[in-house]
């Protein structure tokens, strides 16, 4: 085959997938008969590239589509509040296993679907291990998806005071709390119940664990008493303390909540429907 010829296919391939799938025998008879010129690569050029742009402008316009949906949808979400009743309910970080099992499963097929495909590849079967390979990243990366969604749509959850919270196995109720004027802040003491979700290991938190955050997005550190139990405090599957946490917030600060933060189990935010997926709008407890 003349040179020309083959630079003219070459660029022929350049015209979308779909459309060569459809169109492409008559169009390889056409180019047989067609000068092999200049200009007849730049025509063939021209006309994949205006094909490529009418097949992405349906599909970007389609995604802008969805992603603008998505992005209000998320607004709302994130102007709405879920307010526990306070009628000694305990809710968790992680409140769906099927959730979890969900994330499990699939991550540890598209782990299998990753082995697979390099040892088909070490084998010498390419195409399949191709195949596979696209399987296994679609899934995952449908999952990942899937738990950014629903992250965005979920609204956050306020936890009232009367009810618990538990950070995986580590729980803690807000019971009362007090304030009384300390210059120009207000002292903040709230009587606290710390248990354990756990059914055969013991579990604990640092002290650093608990920070108190306002409407505005501001911290202030939580103290405690000396005489008061200690926040590390390790309990056993079952076990139940009470104590005390102050901290110090400006009189005009609003309401105020009880947030915890550390780290955790890289697999833990790919939970669906964990609290701490990403974008998810974290829980906090009600302290004022």
């Amino acid at each position: 085959m003349p040179r020309r010829k083959q630079i003219i296919r070459w660029v022929a391939r350049l015209y979308p997938r779909p459309w060569r799938d459809r169109y492409g025998e008559e169009f390889d008879a056409l180019l047989d008969d067609a000068p092999a010129g200049a200009s007849a690569a730049i025509d063939i050029l021209l006309g994949a590239i205006r094909m490529q742009i009418r097949t992405w402008t349906t599909a970007v316009s389609l995604a802008l589509l969805a992603v603008a949906s998505l992005a209000v949808a998320a607004w709302r979400a994130g102007q709405q509040t879920t307010v526990s009743p306070g009628a000694h309910l305990v809710l968790r970080q992680d409140s769906s296993n099927l959730g979890a099992a969900a994330g499990f499963l699939l991550c540890l097929a598209a782990g299998i679907g990753i082995l697979v495909s390099a040892v088909l590849r070490s084998a010498g079967n390419s195409r399949q291990a191709r195949r596979v390979w696209r399987i296994s990243a679609a899934t995952f990366g449908g999952y990942v998806a899937a738990v950014i969604v629903v992250s965005l749509l979920t609204p956050r959850t306020i936890v009232s005071v009367g009810d618990g919270y538990c950070y995986d196995l580590w729980c803690i109720g807000v019971q009362q709390v007090h304030a009384s004027p300390q210059g120009a802040n207000l002292r903040y003491t709230a009587e606290v119940r710390l248990f354990s979700d756990a059914n055969r290991v013991p579990t604990r938190r640092d002290k650093e664990f608990l920070y108190v955050l306002d409407e505005q997005g501001r911290r202030y550190p939580v103290m405690q008493e000396a005489t008061a139990v200690p926040l590390d405090t390790t309990l056993g599957p079952g076990e139940s303390v009470n104590t005390s946490v102050t901290f110090l917030a400006p009189a005009n600060a609003g309401k105020l909540y009880l947030a915890g933060g550390s780290l955790v189990m890289p697999w833990v935010p790919f939970y669906l429907g964990s609290d701490i997926a990403p974008f998810h709008r974290r829980t906090l407890l009600r302290v004022s």
